[in-house]
């Protein structure tokens, strides 16, 4: 699990996750690493077998296209804007609903065909995002408007 845990509340939270992890013997399985330099982030996300994410706070899903870009699956809350940015190259879940994200997540990691499907439609979804297809929204918009 990548990210900051430093705020009290998710410090909170990743107590918790810790306890369950043990539980559950997942020790092996689960890592926290904590915030990490945007060039090893690529690599998190590259040796991921998928990427959720269960925040329904963020306005922008860039985490999400971050992973499509990498190749990696993403699974997403079917809320705010994440719907527009996954689009068709992922999956989604009813937010806040954390047995259906772990239904997601384990569907996705035992079914390798779907994942590498997702893979390859998350490739072709971020470039709906690159600089050449704002420039070529934006041009058909201002001849739109001559």
């Amino acid at each position: 699990i990548v990210g900051n845990h430093a705020s009290k509340d998710l410090a909170n939270e990743k107590r918790s996750l810790d306890v369950l992890i043990e539980s559950l013997n997942l020790g092996g399985y689960v890592l926290f690493v904590g915030s990490v330099p945007l060039s090893e982030l690529v690599r998190y996300y590259q040796d991921s077998d998928v990427y959720c994410d269960a925040s329904v706070h963020s306005s922008w899903g860039v985490p999400f296209n971050e992973a499509q870009a990498c190749g990696t699956p993403v699974i997403a809350p079917n809320c705010v804007a994440f719907p527009e940015v996954v689009g068709d190259a992922g999956i989604f879940y009813k937010p806040l609903d954390h047995r259906e994200l772990a239904e997601k997540i384990e569907m996705l990691i035992c079914n390798e065909d779907m994942r590498s499907e997702l893979s390859k439609k998350g490739l072709e979804r971020v470039k709906e995002f690159s600089l050449e297809a704002f420039e070529k929204n934006v041009l058909k918009i201002a001849r739109e408007l001559e």
